[in-house]
């Protein structure tokens, strides 16, 4: 991995699980750029450049949205969404099993 792929937009609003995963995560020599909400990741994903380890804006599924009233809008379109998210999931989560916050303390941890 080329150094400037090793840059990762870390999004985590509890703050110890993100204090402890971005220190994993510089430990395994990444470049972290923590941020607390949504909000505060599009600001530095604009303020700090495209260079994380994928493109946020290619990866995110569906529309992006800052306020309450357009995330109520993409809640009842969604059905016009369900097939492509279904594809969405099956193909960027598909080894997710709900252990990994386990997983990742046991390798912090051992």
């Amino acid at each position: 991995m080329d150094e400037e792929s090793k840059k990762i937009l870390l999004v985590e609003d509890e703050k110890s699980i993100r204090d402890a995963v971005q220190a994993y995560l510089e430990h395994e020599k990444y470049e972290v750029s923590p941020a607390e909400d949504g909000v505060v990741a599009l600001e530095k994903f604009e303020k700090e450049g495209r260079n994380f380890y994928k493109e946020y804006m290619d990866y995110v599924p569906g529309e992006v949205v800052s306020t309450e009233e357009e995330l109520l809008r993409v809640v009842h379109e969604c059905e016009a969404y369900s097939e492509w998210m279904k594809e969405f999931k099956e193909k960027s989560f598909h080894y997710l099993d709900g252990q990994s916050t386990k997983r990742l303390l046991h390798k912090i941890l051992s």
